[in-house]
């Protein structure tokens, strides 16, 4: 193992009062935290299937607690899920993966016991802690938002899905706090940085549809893309679960998400885990970047949208994956960074 700094990142696996408070024998470990998805984490670790405290750490489908620390200070409240074990047979080592407490909510439905769920003049927060409450998740406190006229889970619905789905039309993303308890929120408005464009993403007008309901008339509402005014690119989309007065912001909302996935950029191999105020670097922050060679020709301010940690024996540093600010917020930028 690589000699640690004051900025040692610490693994815990299973109960510590049974493994120990560390399992400290993974050769590479990344942690990846996002804004708008779950954190993940993964390690590679010697195996030694002689010894049984290796076999009770790495227990295939146990589901054993996880967290991770930087300095001491947590990071990734989660759940270990994969464990694969090396083929090789002069290799012996296995590959370990897990996710924060809520990415249960990624892979599963609502139990049989708690259907059907269907909610009628409900807000997100209501909705959202309805649904986690069968698998023990807290939901970080947030403001009620506008109620939702009546909108339903199938039972075979996965439960992320049908809640990202609700926060995207409250301008809203969903992920998870360092605790592991569920966040829904709002966006806030040095490397070599490599540019990755999606022009196909790219339109000049989205125009939202929202559906008559109880006698009242659709409405439909639609939010121009200011710096492409010039070319003809509609977009259009329904939602059904708005009222009809609740499509200005689902529609801007919807474009500001354009911008998030029609240019992105990389910063790869920041030689710190921490920004220039000494915090470790995390999402939903933003951070100056300015690359002539990725089309960003001056100082830009740009938002981050996912971080990785990676340490072992060679080398410790940080990715960090940027986006245009506004892009979770529902507001387009006031420039572009290649108009410059």
């Amino acid at each position: 193992m690589p000699v640690r700094d004051r900025d040692e990142l610490s693994v815990t696996i299973g109960d510590a009062e049974s493994y120990g408070p560390e399992w400290r024998w993974w050769t590479s470990c990344d942690l990846q935290l996002h804004l708008d998805a779950f954190s993940s984490i993964s390690l590679t670790a010697p195996f030694e299937p002689d010894r049984q405290d290796f076999r009770d750490v790495f227990r295939p489908f146990s589901f054993k607690p996880m967290t991770a620390a930087i300095g001491g200070e947590v990071v990734f409240t989660g759940v270990l899920v994969d464990v694969f074990p090396t083929r090789d047979p002069s290799e012996r080592t296995v590959q370990v993966g897990g996710y924060a407490l809520p990415g249960v909510l990624n892979d599963c439905c609502e139990p049989v016991t708690a259907l059907p769920l269907e909610f009628t003049k409900q807000g997100l927060r209501a909705i959202i802690k309805a649904l986690a409450d069968p698998f023990g998740l807290e939901l970080e406190a947030f403001a009620e938002t506008d109620r939702f006229d009546k909108v339903k889970l199938e039972p075979e619905g996965k439960v992320f899905d049908f809640l990202s789905d609700l926060a995207k039309q409250r301008n809203r993303v969903l992920t998870n706090t360092i605790d592991g308890k569920l966040r829904c929120w709002t966006s806030v408005a040095t490397g070599t940085p490599v540019a990755e464009f999606s022009p196909q993403q790219c339109y000049s007008e989205i125009t939202g549809y929202a559906s008559a309901k109880h006698g009242t008339k659709g409405s439909k509402f639609t939010a121009p893309n200011p710096f492409l005014s010039d070319v003809l690119r509609p977009h259009s989309f329904t939602m059904q679960d708005t009222d009809p007065g609740g499509a200005p912001e689902a529609t801007r909302a919807k474009l500001g998400r354009m911008f998030a996935e029609m240019a992105r950029w990389t910063i790869p191999d920041l030689p710190t885990w921490r920004d220039p105020q000494g915090d470790v670097w995390t999402p939903n922050k933003t951070v100056m970047l300015k690359a002539p060679g990725a089309m960003v020709y001056d100082w830009y301010e740009m938002l981050i949208r996912s971080v990785t940690i990676h340490d072992d024996a060679a080398k410790q540093s940080a990715t960090l994956g940027v986006v245009l600010p506004g892009a979770f917020s529902g507001e387009v930028p006031a420039t572009l960074p290649w108009l410059g």
